[in-house]
């Protein structure tokens, strides 16, 4: 899989696939308190939750653009219901989605959906390994700068402001790279895998 994504096949599209469920929508009990001389932005601890949505996404590794979309729920239904407009959007030639091993991507409707698509290919990241999709980076991007200081008083603008974001990132896309090394990376994803705490 790391293969995959630092050495792009010529033919093929690698999409890193994320999401992030039960975004909320938080509106502050009091107004933020603006930045002065020597003094950062604070808010209020407290804030009112008017509802939450999931974000789903897909990078194209190769171009850096995203594909996203906000579902109610994050279920192996709404992700099968992300995977028609992926297909919709990239009609041609194969692909391969690289995805986390939540139990959404492994359900058998999901299985079934595959095995009449040929051209599409699903390469799940190693266990506690989601660092290894930069899809998760993106959907991080997203959390640090569109939504974590923001203020929303309905799902809509919560959803309203995920999608300027989407819109401004696809504007100024640019291709994924790693800062890494295959054998840095492949260490790293080792070292994880087999760090068992003792007691």
């Amino acid at each position: 899989m790391v293969g995959l994504c630092l050495y792009l096949p010529e033919k093929a599209l690698v999409l890193s696939v994320a999401e992030k469920s039960q975004i909320q929508a938080p509106d502050r009990t009091q107004p933020l308190l603006p930045m002065r001389p020597d003094q950062v932005e604070r808010c209020s601890h407290d804030y009112v939750c008017h509802g939450t949505t999931s974000r789903f996404a897909a990078l194209d590794v190769a171009t850096g653009e995203v594909t996203g979309r906000c579902y109610p729920r994050r279920r192996h239904q709404d992700f099968l219901r992300f995977l028609p407009l992926l297909a919709r959007n990239y009609l041609r030639g194969v692909i391969h989605w690289v995805l986390d091993n939540y139990s959404t991507h492994k359900h058998r409707e999901g299985e079934e959906w595959l095995r009449h698509r040929p051209r599409f290919h699903l390469h799940l990241t190693p266990a506690r390994a989601s660092w290894m999709n930069q899809g998760e980076t993106w959907v991080s991007l997203l959390e640090r700068k569109s939504i974590r200081r923001g203020v929303f008083r309905s799902v809509f603008a919560l959803r309203d402001a995920i999608r300027r974001f989407l819109d401004a990132w696809n504007d100024a896309k640019h291709p994924s790279t790693w800062v890494k090394t295959p054998k840095q990376i492949l260490a790293t994803a080792n070292s994880k895998s087999i760090s068992v705490t003792g007691h």
